[in-house]
Protein backbone atom coordinates (compact mmCIF):
# COMPACT_ATOMS: atom_id res chain seq x y z
CA UNK A 1 0.00 0.00 0.00
CA UNK A 2 1.45 3.46 -0.47
CA UNK A 3 1.84 5.51 1.97
CA UNK A 4 0.64 9.22 2.29
CA UNK A 5 3.72 11.87 1.99
CA UNK A 6 1.74 15.09 2.25
CA UNK A 7 3.23 16.44 -0.76
CA UNK A 8 1.81 17.09 -4.11
CA UNK A 9 4.11 16.80 -6.98
CA UNK A 10 4.29 18.39 -10.27
CA UNK A 11 1.94 15.62 -12.31
CA UNK A 12 -0.67 15.69 -9.10
CA UNK A 13 -0.48 19.41 -9.18
CA UNK A 14 -1.27 19.60 -13.08
CA UNK A 15 -4.02 16.96 -12.71
CA UNK A 16 -5.73 19.19 -10.09
CA UNK A 17 -5.48 22.59 -12.05
CA UNK A 18 -6.63 20.63 -15.16
CA UNK A 19 -9.47 19.30 -13.61
CA UNK A 20 -10.34 22.95 -11.74
CA UNK A 21 -9.95 24.31 -15.10
CA UNK A 22 -11.73 22.21 -17.04
CA UNK A 23 -14.89 21.49 -15.04
CA UNK A 24 -15.77 24.90 -15.80
CA UNK A 25 -13.99 25.15 -19.21
CA UNK A 26 -16.25 22.54 -20.43
CA UNK A 27 -19.57 23.91 -18.61
CA UNK A 28 -19.93 27.64 -18.07
CA UNK A 29 -17.59 29.32 -20.00
CA UNK A 30 -18.15 28.34 -23.91
CA UNK A 31 -21.83 29.57 -23.26
CA UNK A 32 -20.56 32.86 -21.84
CA UNK A 33 -18.00 32.82 -24.33
CA UNK A 34 -20.23 33.14 -27.32
CA UNK A 35 -23.16 35.38 -25.32
CA UNK A 36 -20.26 37.77 -25.18
CA UNK A 37 -18.03 37.78 -28.07
CA UNK A 38 -20.68 36.21 -30.67
CA UNK A 39 -18.87 35.27 -33.69
CA UNK A 40 -15.40 36.37 -32.36
CA UNK A 41 -15.61 33.45 -29.32
CA UNK A 42 -12.89 31.14 -31.12
CA UNK A 43 -10.63 34.18 -31.06
CA UNK A 44 -11.54 34.61 -27.65
CA UNK A 45 -10.57 31.02 -26.58
CA UNK A 46 -7.19 30.93 -28.57
CA UNK A 47 -5.88 33.95 -26.92
CA UNK A 48 -6.98 33.14 -24.02
CA UNK A 49 -4.80 29.69 -24.33
CA UNK A 50 -2.01 31.77 -25.16
CA UNK A 51 -2.56 34.21 -22.45
CA UNK A 52 -2.96 31.24 -19.77
CA UNK A 53 0.46 29.44 -20.95
CA UNK A 54 2.96 31.56 -18.81
CA UNK A 55 0.35 31.18 -15.70
CA UNK A 56 0.54 27.64 -16.28
CA UNK A 57 4.98 27.57 -16.21
CA UNK A 58 5.00 29.87 -13.65
CA UNK A 59 3.09 27.96 -11.48
CA UNK A 60 5.33 24.41 -12.81
CA UNK A 61 8.04 26.00 -11.61
CA UNK A 62 7.41 27.40 -8.27
CA UNK A 63 5.72 23.67 -7.85
CA UNK A 64 8.82 22.30 -8.69
CA UNK A 65 11.17 25.00 -6.26
CA UNK A 66 8.99 24.62 -3.12
CA UNK A 67 7.61 21.31 -3.18
CA UNK A 68 4.77 21.50 -0.18
CA UNK A 69 1.58 20.43 -0.04
CA UNK A 70 -0.14 23.85 0.64
CA UNK A 71 0.37 24.89 -3.30
CA UNK A 72 -0.35 28.48 -3.91
CA UNK A 73 -0.93 29.19 -0.86
CA UNK A 74 2.51 28.62 0.19
CA UNK A 75 3.76 30.44 -2.49
CA UNK A 76 1.66 33.63 -1.03
CA UNK A 77 3.03 33.14 1.66
CA UNK A 78 6.37 33.01 1.33
CA UNK A 79 6.05 36.16 -0.89
CA UNK A 80 4.61 38.27 1.96
CA UNK A 81 7.26 37.20 4.22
Amino acid sequence: MNQITGTIGRWQGAGLMATTLLGTGVFILPQMTIAVADSGALLAWFILTLAIIPVALVFGLLASRFPHAAGAGLFCRKSFR
